[in-house]
């Protein structure tokens, strides 16, 4: 490749090489032989020849002129790695290796961990398959970004985890500085445990926009390998029967696939992990633990390490979707102890209405819960406020049925007060008795109520007495006993 200005025109008086140069000799020559006739002239000859081999060198350099391509300024030529600088004082040639290794050399000092390359790190003759020691100590460290999916009927969830792989390998120490990098290739060339997910229903390494895979190779010879996955991980419910108030607990087992524990030894390094990384907001993550495990089948005994995680449910939404209803049911059911038993038909309404709302309210909480085969709290709470609603609706019956028979009115002394009915009268029967003398006697005015009872309205029964104060009592002692075994 080659860049260049536009080309001069040729200088005044300077003819083609040819031509030029034929004619100046001819004529330099001619002038010789006429100024040899005489035996002065000898001096004019040489002077003669001399001015003609000048003219004859200026026509040759103009010849090469010609002979370039073309005369620019720049001209760099690729290939050869040569830049041609060409101007009126001269042509200048410079190397292009001459200025790019002192740039390069330059930018090394200033970079020195991009300078480590895989062929300075890795040794020759160095065999993969081949582990540095036996046992090899690798320390396993996992972060846990978050919990993408939670599947609470299939008892799965999706969870984001880096691994992180700890060891050492003497075969890669070096005297320069810390090598990383991202390839695959690279990576693919080192010596690696052999780990996978136990009961994993599927992983996935992260590659895309750029592969999620470190490795740093330390001067020492320590060795970290660092991968990004998404493993789909199964998890068992735990406090089942506390529902809103249970959780999962979530497994992910590392181990070696092939390599025995006399080979590579897991160790637990620790976990961390975002607490509000749960992308359902139902659920977060109280705590998590790391622990080392040996499993012993046919084939030998291999290391593992456990990292087990709690997901648990956040009853917020419960409680103000399912428990506030109930509480409120029961409490208006409550207030009807206080109305008038006059009001017997407007009691028995709203007690209705009430086991209508708990049966929706209960509706709406098997919808959201998911299937189990045990009774939940959430079923406890649903039961005992029903059986609470329903005490009152069965209290303002019996009050009614017995009112309507007269069981529940009081006799006074020895007044006795009986009901009789004949065409829709009723008339009291009196016993007399004889009065102290001088003492006016009347007669009772006729009241179809008893002598004892109070004035005004019917009043409060002995039945609603007992109930306003056993029904609350009883309902707090069932919210106590509850909520202590819940959280608990």
């Amino acid at each position: 490749m080659s860049t260049s200005a536009t080309c001069r025109p040729h200088e005044e008086g300077v003819s083609p090489p040819d031509s030029r140069g034929s004619s100046v000799e001819g004529r330099g020559r001619l002038d010789i032989e006429k100024r040899n006739t005489t035996d002065s002239s000898q001096g004019n000859w040489e002077q003669a020849r001399s001015k003609g081999a000048r003219r004859a060198g200026t026509a040759e350099r103009s010849d090469e002129r010609e002979d370039r391509p073309c005369e620019g300024i720049v001209q760099v030529n690729a290939r050869e790695g040569i830049v041609h600088v060409n101007a009126r004082e001269g042509i200048v040639r410079v190397k292009m290796t001459s200025v790019l290794l002192p740039v390069l050399l330059l930018l090394s000092l200033l970079n020195p961990g991009e300078a480590q390359t895989a062929a300075s790190i890795i040794p020759q003759g160095y065999d993969k398959s081949r582990p540095p020691s036996k046992p090899v100590n690798v320390e396993i460290g996992v972060y846990k970004s978050q919990v993408t999916d939670i599947d609470a009927a299939n008892q799965k969830a999706t969870v984001e985890v880096t691994l992180r792989a700890y060891w050492d390998d003497p075969r890669l120490k070096n005297s320069g500085s810390d090598f990383r990098t991202s390839d695959e290739e690279t990576i693919a060339r080192i010596w690696q445990p052999d780990l996978f997910f136990v009961a994993a229903l599927a992983t996935s390494v992260h590659r895309y926009p750029s592969n999620n895979e470190l490795l740093l190779v330390q001067s020492n010879g320590t060795v970290l390998l660092s991968r990004r996955f998404t493993v789909v991980v199964t998890c068992k419910e735990v406090f089942a029967a506390f529902y809103p108030m249970d959780g999962f607990n979530c497994s992910i087992v590392t181990e070696t696939f092939a390599s025995t524990a006399e080979t590579v030894r897991l160790t637990a390094r620790g976990i961390s992990y975002n607490k509000d990384g749960v992308k359902n907001q139902e659920f977060y993550v109280p705590r998590a633990e790391m622990t080392t495990q040996e499993i012993s089948i046919s084939t030998g005994t291999y290391s593992s390490v456990l990292v087990s995680f709690i997901l648990a449910r956040n009853p917020h939404r419960y409680i103000a979707a399912t428990f506030v209803p109930l509480y409120m049911a029961v409490f208006v059911s409550y207030l009807t102890f206080w109305m008038n038993k006059t009001s017997m038909t407007v009691r028995l309404l709203l007690n209705g209405m009430m086991l209508i709302a708990i049966f929706v309210t209960a509706q709406n909480a098997q919808n959201v819960m998911h299937k189990t085969t045990v009774s939940t709290a959430m079923d406890w709470k649903i039961w005992m406020s029903f059986a609470f609603v329903l005490a009152c609706l069965l209290e303002g019956i019996a009050l009614e049925i017995l009112e309507g028979k007269g069981l529940c009115r009081e006799l006074s002394g020895n007044t006795e007060w009986a009901t009789g009915r004949k065409g829709g009268d009723t008339v009291p029967l009196v016993h007399f008795t004889s009065s102290p003398p001088g003492v006016d006697w009347k007669p009772p005015s006729e009241s179809p109520h008893p002598p004892n009872q109070e004035d005004g309205s019917d009043g409060a029964s002995r039945i609603d007495e007992v109930f306003r104060i056993a029904y609350p009592v009883l309902y707090l002692l069932f919210l106590v006993v509850f909520w202590i075994a819940c959280l608990a």
